[in-house]
């Protein structure tokens, strides 16, 4: 392994990844980000997005790795295949109901309808073990969460508040966040959000976001880790 530390990130689309990996690159001097990289065999993988460079505030120089859905099928698969080649590893995971949200307002129903499978394997992942996740829906909404990732990862040098405004580094280039704009994040009310995305659609909730609310596992996993279900939704 390089002497340079290397940190992978882990995530799917329209999960807060760019944000989250601004948040921790404040404690390194120099960050080189490797964005979207592609797994060409077990062990084996390549950039091929932008890659980025960030200067924060620690004292020691770092590589970040970013992997998104399209290339992890298998999270399992993933960290068996490569967690020996990272230093560290951090899984990044937004409320599923708020995610697949994000995904249709896009109009994106293959891409929510391909995708929950693998949601439900970082919830599984999450039931066994959650050291080592980010959730983006807490990290936007509770100051006494970020305070405890910090503490539990040695990430002094990260803001110890609620972000407002998306860094514009670079690292965050393809974030959903327009760079330099405030923005405020609130989890609604789940009935409130299937009448948005029905909205969207003309009324008729598409197929995919059909198939994620009823869902019992997701249900089951979103409680845990979110203290958000399925129940009460009309």
């Amino acid at each position: 392994m390089s002497d340079t530390p290397r940190i992978a990130f882990v995530g799917i689309r329209r999960s807060g990844n760019h944000i989250l990996i601004e948040w921790v690159a404040k404690n390194y001097r120099n960050v080189k980000h490797f964005n979207d990289c592609v797994i060409k065999s077990p062990g084996t993988y390549v950039t091929q997005g932008k890659t980025h460079t960030y200067t924060g505030n620690g004292d020691e120089d770092v590589h970040f790795y970013s992997f998104e859905e399209r290339t992890v099928r298998d999270v399992l698969s993933f960290v068996a295949d490569h967690g020996n080649q990272f230093d560290k590893i951090f899984f990044i995971l937004r409320d599923a109901y708020n995610w697949g949200a994000s995904i249709m307002c896009g109009r994106n129903n293959r891409a929510l309808r391909d995708s929950i499978s693998l949601w439900k394997q970082f919830g599984t992942l999450y039931e066994k073990d959650s050291a080592g996740f980010l959730l983006y829906d807490k990290f936007v909404t509770d100051l006494s969460y970020i305070q405890l990732v910090k503490a539990d990862n040695d990430l002094p040098n990260s803001p110890d508040e609620l972000p407002r405004q998306l860094p514009t580094s670079g690292i965050g280039h393809g974030s959903s966040f327009s760079k330099g704009k405030n923005f405020t994040y609130s989890i609604e009310d789940l009935t409130h959000r299937n009448r948005r995305v029905k909205k969207k659609f003309g009324g008729k909730p598409p197929q995919a976001w059909s198939k994620l609310l009823a869902d019992e596992r997701v249900s089951e996993l979103n409680s845990l880790i979110f203290g958000r279900s399925n129940a009460n939704l009309d």
